[in-house]
């Protein structure tokens, strides 16, 4: 609810939305206080919005996970945050 708030509150006529993906995480490295099952619950919450509100997506999490759907180690330093490197692969993303 509160993410279709903030997407109404704009003036699509003024300003383009664009909405991303959350990312996965590492439980191998964070541990289990979030999952991945959660995280795509919430992705496909997202998209559904986005559909409603004919706006952008832009899916980061496929560009993110490893092939058990965990955040690459590459791109993390802690299992949850961006590393360096993980920053460099969003913005490569968000060019193209």
């Amino acid at each position: 609810k509160n993410m279709e708030k903030i997407i109404q509150s704009f003036d699509q006529t003024k300003t383009k939305v664009i909405v991303q993906s959350i990312l996965p995480v590492n439980n191998q490295t964070f541990g289990n206080k979030i999952s991945n099952e959660t995280v795509n619950q919430f992705n496909e919450v997202l998209q559904q919005l986005v559909e409603e509100h004919d706006i952008q997506y832009v899916d980061l999490n496929q560009h993110f996970k490893n092939a058990d759907g965990q955040l690459k180690k590459e791109y993390t330093v802690d299992g949850v945050h961006l590393s360096g490197d993980g920053y460099d692969k969003w913005m490569e993303i968000l060019k193209k």
